[in-house]
């Protein structure tokens, strides 16, 4: 079972949609609720849902501090670009840096993020994301057309019950094609 979220555009939209992802609704534990949710399902959905607002407030407000500790300590991250970083320390290192970057901060998300959550198992997801974003440069000040961003994350319950990301993959759609299916 997999939940699809689709949110309208904005600023305002996008942060009030980030508060309206409630996650896999039953999928998670065995103890019904009234509404037939379980109470741990419930629980984790509040939990997921708090981090993914986070993130996407940090992301959009390019403040690496905020995500500081959303990542666990062996966490794999991947850019866009391909560029690697291992463990929230060095991850959000980078993203210090990323962020106080003019050319990286010249962009601006564009679209409010589209977000579809597979639960793994009861104690993993994974939930993938798609924004646009207008008028990033490399660094050589070229403006990028659009980006269409997707990025993969795994999410994994940690000991205390709290909900981490353990891997977080970035790509961009392009418009070649290698590939026509008929």
């Amino acid at each position: 079972m997999f939940h699809r979220l689709l949110y309208g555009s904005g600023k305002v939209i996008c942060l009030l949609s980030i508060m309206v992802v409630l996650l896999f609704a039953g999928s998670l534990s065995t103890v019904a609720a009234a509404d037939g949710t379980s109470n741990q399902a419930q629980e984790d959905r509040k939990a997921i849902n708090q981090l993914m607002e986070q993130f996407y407030k940090g992301f959009s407000e390019k403040d690496a501090e905020m995500l500081d500790g959303l990542y666990t300590d062996d966490a794999d991250w991947t850019n866009a670009f391909g560029h690697e970083e291992t463990g929230n320390d060095a991850i959000i290192k980078y993203l210090r840096g990323l962020f106080a970057d003019s050319s990286f901060a010249a962009g601006k998300i564009i679209s409010a993020p589209d977000i579809t959550v597979l639960p793994i198992n009861e104690d993993a997801v994974m939930v993938k994301t798609f924004v646009k974003i207008k008028g990033q440069e490399t660094i050589k000040g070229k403006v990028l057309p659009v980006r269409h961003t997707y990025s993969m994350k795994v999410l994994a319950r940690q000991p205390d019950g709290t909900w981490l990301i353990k891997a977080d993959m970035y790509m961009d759609a392009r418009s070649e094609v290698t590939y026509q299916q008929e």
